[in-house]
């Protein structure tokens, strides 16, 4: 969903206005977990809380039959409205 601008709960300005995008930057650890604010256009405003869980990835075979990216952490945000 996009908004006409994000903020955390705090009251700081977030550079992103959807929530798709914030989750990105999330996973890229560029922003932090928690709650944020999205304000609409009209002047409406919704709470998303951000979650976010490492998981370890597996690998996958190249054609020489090595395995690369194994043991990496990457994160698994996930948004809910409150």
């Amino acid at each position: 969903m996009t908004y006409k601008r994000i903020i955390k709960a705090d009251g700081t300005s977030v550079p992103h206005t959807s929530i798709h995008g914030l989750k990105l930057a999330i996973k890229h650890r560029q922003q932090q977990d928690g709650k944020y604010v999205g304000i609409k256009k009209n002047g409406e405003h919704d709470t998303w809380e951000i979650v976010s869980k490492p998981y370890v990835l597996k690998g996958r075979r190249s054609a020489g039959k090595t395995t690369f990216g194994k043991g990496i952490n990457i994160l698994n945000p996930k948004a809910q409205l409150v």
